[in-house]
């Protein structure tokens, strides 16, 4: 029985007569099915040809397309107690092309809300251990703090002027190095080297930085620089801000700039600025309008942090259940008998007894 509407998936639901039920689904819609000689035989219009089933020895092929199969499973032991998920492992015939995506919470509309990417490849993350495949949980990547640490703070004005005057000509001289880039058609990430407080530079040793570190910064809502107070990168905190406190000239707005945070070491951080691609197209009081922005950043945040990616460092998938979705993209024969998750219960979760 295939779905037909014009905005359905592609979806296929099949009826058992020997169990007297529907068994499963397929990732495929005839125009419609005919029983011939024992044989399975469907049409799909502007096709031009009838589809023999199970005859051919590559599996999960329909109409020359590949269709990869997939089973969604929720984990639901213990309802009522707060989990921690460890890790996953399959009772199956192949570690090749499978896919995953974990979600914890979907119902809850904050941070409780988890789930990892949707196509989380896993070559490579899986191990067998006679004849399971075994593989970690991947991390979540919504809501996730984990992947977020204190960085050393900047100098700034509170010890005088120094600080934010070395920040200042920093920018500069990142402003004047971006514009000899262009003349030279060069586009790459530019380096800001500003100086730490020496204090906190001695109690952050362990700040993550490399190309994929992103620099967040902490911010006071005041009136000289009015954005709400929160946490924000730079492409946060900049597009919070454009139209009322940016205002560019060519009517065109820069977005897709980041800042990371490239490395720490003898007093001083470095951070690689990535501009937006139209950038170089601005007038030049654009230009130097997005570099203000860059300053005001490093000037008026009053803590900065180091956001690594949250699908290697992020949270544990945690809570009452976990919902799995598999998917395997494969032609060849897949047998897959069982699915089993490993995990603890959370130490800030009391776990109800009958004497609750």
């Amino acid at each position: 029985m295939p779905v037909t509407e014009v905005n359905s998936a592609n979806i296929t639901f099949a009826f058992s007569e020997k169990q007297d039920a529907w068994t499963t689904r397929y990732s495929f819609v005839p125009t419609c099915y005919a029983n011939c000689d024992d044989q399975m035989l469907s049409f799909k219009e502007a096709l031009g040809k009838v589809w023999l089933h199970d005859k051919s020895s590559t599996r999960n092929r329909f109409y020359d397309g590949l269709n990869p199969s997939f089973l969604e499973v929720s984990f639901n032991d213990s309802p009522s107690e707060v989990k921690v998920f460890n890790s996953v492992s399959l009772e199956t015939n192949t570690e090749l092309a499978w896919t995953t995506g974990f979600s914890c919470n979907t119902e809850h509309q904050d941070e409780n809300n988890q789930n990892t990417l949707t196509e989380t490849l896993l070559g490579g993350r899986i191990s067998d251990k006679e004849g399971f495949k075994y593989f970690e949980l991947p991390k979540s990547v919504s809501n996730s703090t984990a992947n977020v640490v204190p960085a050393p703070a900047l100098l700034s004005s509170v010890e005088g002027s120094t600080g934010q005057e070395q920040t200042e000509t920093a920018v500069a001289e990142a402003q004047q190095l971006y514009l000899d880039n262009l003349d030279q058609n060069i586009y790459q990430p530019i380096p800001v080297t500003v100086p730490l407080d020496q204090v906190s530079s001695s109690s952050f040793l362990s700040t993550p930085y490399g190309d994929n570190v992103e620099l967040l910064g902490y911010f006071q809502g005041n009136q000289s620089f009015p954005i709400p107070t929160g946490m924000y990168s730079f492409s946060e905190m900049f597009s919070q801000l454009i139209g009322s406190y940016y205002v560019f000239s060519s009517g065109q707005i820069p977005l897709g700039a980041s800042i990371s945070i490239s490395n720490i070491q003898n007093g001083f951080i470095t951070f690689f600025v990535n501009f937006p691609p139209l950038l170089q197209d601005f007038p030049e009081g654009d230009i130097d309008l997005f570099f203000f922005a860059i300053q005001d950043f490093l000037v008026n945040s009053s803590a900065i942090f180091a956001m690594t990616p949250p699908e290697v460092n992020g949270d544990q998938m945690r809570g009452p259940y976990l919902n799995a979705r598999l998917r395997c993209n494969t032609p060849d024969p897949l047998e897959l008998h069982s699915v089993n998750v490993d995990y603890a219960f959370s130490s800030s979760a009391a776990r109800l007894t009958q004497n609750s």
